[in-house]
């Protein structure tokens, strides 16, 4: 229950608030953050939807390392049925079922921001990845590696572990005249 400015209680049904006494006052669907958190890492992201949806979402599984058939989601440790609308504000903390993969990885750092993933290939293929570029803000067809203040070339092999850091490569060439 929450209060409304007239002291009213209001219930949340689905993604409106219902007075117990009359109208009810719509959520903006619009613009909606909810914040993911699993195994120490966590991204904030615009999404409306249900529980379910959000924990079968490919991108999100990919970027934070849980596997997507094999998830559950908990509001405040509380375990949320799938058929859940989320909420603007929500915190999901993602966990594992039984048996699921276990998640170890390497860490990816970009503008401030890192994620911790597993990830198995070639500094090419993780640099490619449009998942890690979407969620992270990076343009993936102009990102270069480095471990250790070195670039890495695209055909070298990313181990678990590794800590990179991910730069935009310099856009456009030196025009002589």
């Amino acid at each position: 229950m929450q209060g409304d400015h007239s002291g009213n209680q209001l219930q949340r049904t689905g993604i409106s608030y219902v007075a117990a006494n009359g109208p009810s006052i719509q959520e903006s669907t619009h613009n909606m953050n909810i914040t993911i958190k699993f195994s120490g890492n966590s991204i904030n992201v615009p999404f409306t939807g249900t529980v379910g949806e959000l924990l079968r979402n490919e991108n999100f599984a990919a970027v934070l390392g849980f596997d997507a058939a094999n998830a559950e989601g908990y509001l405040d440790g509380v375990a949320l049925p799938t058929t859940n609308t989320l909420h603007d504000g929500d915190v999901i903390v993602v966990q594992q079922k039984a048996h699921g993969k276990a998640s170890g990885g390497i860490t990816l750092k970009f503008s401030g921001n890192s994620i911790t993933v597993p990830f198995t290939g070639t500094f090419g293929e993780l640099l490619g990845n449009e998942n890690f570029a979407a969620v992270l803000g990076f343009d993936a067809a102009n990102a270069e590696g480095y471990i250790d203040g070195v670039a890495q070339p695209a055909t070298g092999t990313v181990r678990e572990g590794d800590t990179i850091v991910i730069q935009q490569k310099a856009h456009g060439k030196a025009v002589i005249a």
